[in-house]
């Protein structure tokens, strides 16, 4: 029984690094938001497939079976052996995930590494002193697992939080002594990439932009970007963040101050961003997906500057929105092989605009940074020469 306990104790280890490196993850793409984790915990499990679903009831009975095989000793052998089944089902899980390439692996930062090094550490001190059988042991500690990832979470938090706060005040310094900075905040759960992507290449023909990397959409990650990269030759910050953080959110609001922001499509989070647009200052201005619903309903409740932008299948649909003097709408969208060509609606201002290697449902990210452009004073002729390159 002492080589079947080595080798199920190897395959416990492994599935262990697998869990703490999976729910860091979890813990990471949340923000280390609790609320958010929860949030996220229950999809991950209404998501889960009926093999894993059948698994964790499988051992949550040899859990529940262990009194009664206290009382009968004949039983425990094969109570052991099933406990080892449960182990090696998981064990081909991972090579699945291996061999798939699906792991979650979190990103290696100081927060992180010390979550990963003391849970691991953790488990391992437990380990090695069973206070109930072996195997069973094993088990407990499986499903123990994420109550110890969860600690050092909050553990490692405190000081975290006070190191934002000195980075953060070091980043407000700076934007402070930067007098005209414009600073743009894209915020939604899709498109913030791609629409990133456009300002830059649009906006960057007359600016001096610092476009800050999908790594560096935290509080930390944007108060340690501004802290290093941030010069007096930079006219423009543009980042982008997500939408399921209310904290966060605010805590970047007040640490930028965004004179422009665009919500390009979100879930339920409306008052989150709500939060963002309501901070902006009277000469600023938002710019909502029209063709996402919950973006569109921010638009029609909002009292601040605002603007829509949406594009058209059909070009008999363009009554719909050419009485809006602040909206940009794309229609009579033309594919070719290697360009796209289409005009817009802007402002009650109609152009034609030919952009190279696009799709048409591309166009909804290209939107905004013309209708920037535009806000922002940049001649259409240019804007038209950019789009080509």
């Amino acid at each position: 029984m002492d080589s079947l306990y080595i080798l199920t104790s190897s395959i416990f280890f492994l599935w262990i690094i697998r869990n703490i490196f999976y729910w860091v993850w979890v813990w990471q793409k949340n923000d280390y938001n609790t609320a958010s984790f929860i949030t996220n915990l229950k999809n991950e499990i209404v998501i889960r497939n009926i093999y894993e679903h059948l698994l964790f009831f499988y051992k949550l009975i040899l859990l529940s079976l262990f009194f009664y095989v206290v009382k009968a000793d004949n039983f425990l052998i094969y109570y052991q052996q099933l406990i080892s089944l449960a182990f090696f089902f998981q064990f081909f899980i991972v090579l699945k995930e291996i061999y798939k390439n699906e792991l979650k692996k979190p990103t290696l930062t100081f927060r992180n590494i010390f979550i990963i090094t003391f849970s691991l550490f953790n488990t391992f001190l437990i380990f090695s002193i069973p206070l109930v059988d072996r195997f069973l042991w094993l088990l407990i500690l499986d499903f123990t697992l994420i109550s110890f990832i969860g600690f050092f979470v909050f553990l490692i938090s405190f000081p975290i939080e006070i190191y934002i706060d000195i980075r953060t005040e070091k980043a407000l310094k700076k934007i402070k002594n930067h007098k005209s900075l414009l600073t743009i905040i894209v915020l939604g759960n899709y498109g913030v990439r791609e629409t990133k992507k456009s300002l830059v290449h649009i906006l960057g023909i007359e600016y001096k932009i610092l476009k800050l990397r999908e790594s560096e959409s935290t509080v930390l990650g944007i108060a340690n970007a501004l802290s290093r990269k941030l010069t007096s030759e930079i006219d423009m910050v543009i980042t982008g963040i997500k939408a399921n953080n209310q904290d966060e959110i605010g805590r970047i609001s007040r640490m930028l101050s965004p004179k422009i922001i665009i919500i390009t499509g979100i879930n339920n989070e409306k008052l989150y961003a709500n939060q963002l647009v309501n901070s902006l200052p009277q000469n600023g201005i938002a710019l909502f997906n029209g063709r996402d619903k919950n973006a569109y309903w921010l638009y029609q409740t909002t009292r601040k500057n605002k603007a829509i932008y949406n594009y058209l299948t059909f070009p008999a649909d363009i009554t719909i929105n050419s009485t809006n003097n602040h909206s940009i709408t794309a229609y009579n969208i033309r594919q070719k092989s290697n360009t796209i060509a289409f005009d817009v609606i802007m402002n009650d201002k109609s152009m034609h605009l030919i952009v190279n290697k696009l799709k048409e449902h591309k166009i909804e990210y290209i939107l905004p940074a013309i209708y920037i452009a535009n806000y922002l004073g940049i001649k259409n002729a240019i804007i038209k020469k950019r789009l080509l390159c």
